[in-house]
């Protein structure tokens, strides 16, 4: 069991290397368990097959200010096993600098991230359910745009009302980037 810990704790701390490892969650659930409980979650931004285990229609409305003064807005509507989820950050007054140091800015620009989403949930037994996540993707970093269709999957195999397994992939898909960035897949 030492080593299976050791393993995991190597595993999860590779994937935060870099500014790509930044993640800004989008809803409210994700915020507060910091995008962890792959199988035991509320928030279909973590896993998307957790829509099929709903019970009921569910809506949100969340505004997140972050660090920077980034401004995140989003939606969620789910219904059946169905859900869209709408994304935005944004951020004002970026000071855009030239090639020789100065005191003063040359000016202002935004940066601005789109994502519309659109899940569905399938339950093949009462232990085994999967989802389906596909979104279209915009951004805009003073010039440069980057758009894209990147997809998430999601299962969960719960044996008894103790024991649940979930597992994911994410960011797979196309993105057509004019500042040659790519999503990392976990």
């Amino acid at each position: 069991m030492k080593h299976f810990n050791i393993i995991f704790i190597i595993i999860n701390f590779s994937w935060g290397i870099g500014l790509k490892s930044l993640l800004i969650p989008a809803d409210a659930i994700s915020i507060a368990s910091s995008n962890t409980g792959i199988a035991k979650t509320e928030s279909v931004k973590i896993n998307p097959a957790i829509v099929a285990n709903q019970k009921s229609n569910t809506m949100s409305f969340s505004l997140n200010n972050w660090l920077g003064d980034i401004k995140c807005t989003s939606f969620y509507h789910s219904w059946r096993n169905r859900y869209i989820f709408l994304t935005s950050y944004k951020i004002n007054e970026v000071e855009l600098r030239g090639t020789v140091p100065d005191d003063e800015p040359i000016g202002n620009f935004s940066v601005k991230w789109l994502s519309l989403a659109y899940g569905y949930g399938y339950k093949f037994s009462n232990t085994f359910y999967a989802g389906l996540e596909t979104q279209l993707i915009y951004s805009r970093l003073y010039t440069e745009k980057t758009t894209g269709f990147m997809s998430n999957i999601g299962f969960i195999y719960s044996p008894d009302e103790n024991y649940q397994l979930g597992a994911v992939i994410k960011n797979f898909g196309y993105l057509n980037s004019e500042l040659n960035e790519t999503y990392p897949s976990e």
